[in-house]
């Protein structure tokens, strides 16, 4: 008798102690109908809703900074391209005089090169920052990752990737700009196919819930380091030798504009799998911006 009350009590500290430590994925065995069952449910409960929470606060931490930096980014975008475009200019005037030696002309080539790649840059962190709003409209979902597996196809068996669509939700919608939720599919399967360099295996996810139509990209590569998980979103931060860091931040952006979300998961060696989390339909979007 005693074992059976001690037992589930110091399964209790333990949980509380894990939560108190940050660790919201603590469960305690429930059985039987007694007291102690019905604390250890609470208990569950409660790690459940404090995990949610924490999950909220770290969207509505990454959506302060995105706001303070869309307002920096424009000011430093101006200050930046300005000069760019004058040493552009110069350049090319320079690369056009017939007396310069072919080396000479080579590092301006060179120059006006990097000029033009660092603009780009410069565009694509404002496009970003400052998102245009998405055009939405109610659509199928399945035609638009049907495109995106025969628009990625080439690049994919190049790669020796085998690609699996798994539509759990058939005839399921999306209340979403198509041209930007394209852009955000694209983005994660190119950084499935770079988390496979020998191969693997690309499904591509369809299904449920009450509002959201959720689409899912999941690799069979290396996975994410658990420190990285939380700040794969933040700009530039990258796990590529050669990646901008904005490509994960810009889907994070985008799903931001379209209220709904992203999520990771992943384990070492067992891959990742990222979830948006999209209103299914403009009906659904209202009513839960009503009951807000």
């Amino acid at each position: 008798m005693s074992q059976r009350l001690t037992q589930p009590l110091r399964g209790l500290s333990k949980g509380v102690q894990a939560v108190i430590a940050g660790d919201y994925r603590q469960r305690l065995s429930v059985t039987g109908g007694d007291e102690l069952a019905e604390l250890s449910s609470t208990f569950n409960h409660m790690s459940e809703r404090l995990g949610e929470l924490q999950n909220l606060e770290s969207q509505l931490r990454r959506r302060d900074r995105l706001h303070a930096l869309g307002e920096v980014a424009m000011g430093l975008a101006h200050e930046i391209r300005n000069p760019l475009g004058i040493i552009k200019t110069a350049t090319q005037l320079l690369h056009r005089r017939a007396d310069l030696p072919e080396t000479d002309k080579r590092h301006l080539e060179y120059v006006v090169s990097e000029v033009s790649r660092i603009n780009d840059l410069i565009t694509d962190f404002l496009d970003f920052a400052k998102p245009s709003a998405p055009l939405r409209s109610t659509q199928p979902a399945r035609p638009l990752v049907d495109e995106l597996v025969g628009f990625c196809a080439p690049e994919l068996a190049s790669h020796h990737i085998d690609v699996h669509i798994d539509d759990q939700a058939p005839g399921a919608t999306l209340y979403a700009d198509a041209r930007q939720l394209k852009q955000a599919g694209l983005n994660l399967i190119v950084n499935a196919i770079d988390a496979m360099p020998d191969g693997g295996q690309l499904t591509l996810g369809i299904r449920r819930d009450a509002t959201h139509t959720i689409l899912s990209v999941s690799d069979t590569g290396q996975g994410i380091e658990p420190d990285m998980l939380e700040r794969i979103f933040t700009p530039f931060v990258t796990t590529k030798a050669s990646g901008t860091g904005l490509g994960l931040a810009k889907v994070f952006s985008i799903m931001e504009n379209h209220d709904g979300r992203i999520e990771c998961t992943s384990e070492k060696d067992a891959g990742a799998t990222f979830s948006l989390y999209i209103p299914a339909n403009g009906e659904d979007f209202d009513e839960a911006s009503d009951d807000t």
